[in-house]
């Protein structure tokens, strides 16, 4: 077509003519798929608001620095579901429409976010043994610069693949944006290997063996502990509390990056010429409801926790 044509047509024919082609693309399934990024992302904004009043309520059981970290991890879970609007009106179009620019922030945006999830829930579970374990006291700085870590972690594996360590590319689907899968070449596969095994299975296996560990301290103190005591009874409840809380956001995010590292494997090793497109959305929805649930292992395990001038009106009026 003659490019003199296009320009001298109205800009609004040429709206409504593209409208009509994303209209033609668009399937049934495409439109499920987009209704369900646009579910998960509400359902996550709003676990996220009602989480609040919770994190505000960590300091009752944890130190003020530590509170920090479920601070940043809550923000990084947010993170990973508030780009939910891109993903979900690709989708609907069955196609990209923010551009190669637009993709690379996209991927990027999710890399950081989730990259530092793994990290943060790595720490929270390594922290707790330290302290359980050994007694080990941190400051207030000290639990600052693991915040920092987490991030330089989580920038550190976001942006190698803008320097040609991997590649940021549509996904097979082609709706969304994500690592290039399966690897194109030596260096994408390194990259992968190494980010499947130093930024997933290394820091769930610490985590789960740092809780298995203070899961054991646990069972051993609430056995030869004198429940009569009050002061040790509070103790023992606020210890408690802890490990659910660790608990349920290590399996959490055991479960939330799963599929990806499957997936990550699986395309190393077979490729993904065999597997329908559609089925490619799998992990990455299943990444954004875990992020979007996140709040509910603190929804779950603090409830029975009261805020700290409620407890402190019942005491005046004692």
């Amino acid at each position: 077509m003659d490019p003199k044509v296009v320009f001298d047509r109205p800009l609004e024919n040429l709206f409504n003519e593209r409208l009509e082609e994303l209209e033609t693309d668009r399937t049934l399934s495409n439109t499920l798929i987009a209704c369900v990024f646009l579910v998960i992302g509400i359902i996550g904004i709003w676990l996220h608001g009602l989480n609040v009043s919770r994190l505000v309520r960590l300091n009752l059981i944890l130190p003020p620095g530590l509170v920090t970290l479920h601070f940043h991890l809550a923000l990084n879970n947010l993170g990973v579901v508030a780009a939910f609007p891109f993903g979900a009106i690709s989708t609907f179009y069955n196609q990209w429409m923010f551009g190669s620019l637009g993709c690379q922030i996209y991927a990027v945006e999710g890399m950081i976010c989730g990259m530092n999830t793994i990290a943060l829930t790595c720490y929270i579970c390594l922290l707790h043994w330290l302290d359980v374990r050994y007694g080990i006291i941190f400051s207030t700085w000290f639990y600052r610069i693991v915040v920092a870590l987490s991030w330089i972690f989580g920038i550190f594996w976001s942006i190698l693949p803008l320097f040609g360590f991997g590649k940021y590319d549509l996904e097979p689907h082609k709706t969304t944006c994500g690592l290039r899968m399966p690897p194109s070449d030596w260096n994408d596969k390194v990259y992968l290997i190494a980010l499947t095994l130093l930024g997933y299975v290394v820091p769930v296996f610490v985590a789960a063996v740092t809780y298995s560990s203070v899961v054991k301290q646990y069972c051993d103190e609430i056995g030869n502990s004198d429940k009569t005591e009050e002061n040790i009874a509070k103790k023992m409840e606020k210890f408690g509390t802890q490990i659910k809380l660790n608990g349920c956001i290590l399996v959490q995010s055991i479960l939330t990056w799963l599929a990806l590292g499957v997936l990550a494997c699986w395309s190393i090793s077979f490729g993904l010429s065999d597997v329908n497109p559609l089925v490619l959305y799998i992990p990455q929805l299943l990444a954004k409801f875990g992020c979007a649930t996140a709040p509910i292992s603190y929804l779950i395990t603090m409830r029975h926790l009261k805020k700290p001038h409620v407890d402190n009106v019942a005491k005046k009026q004692d």
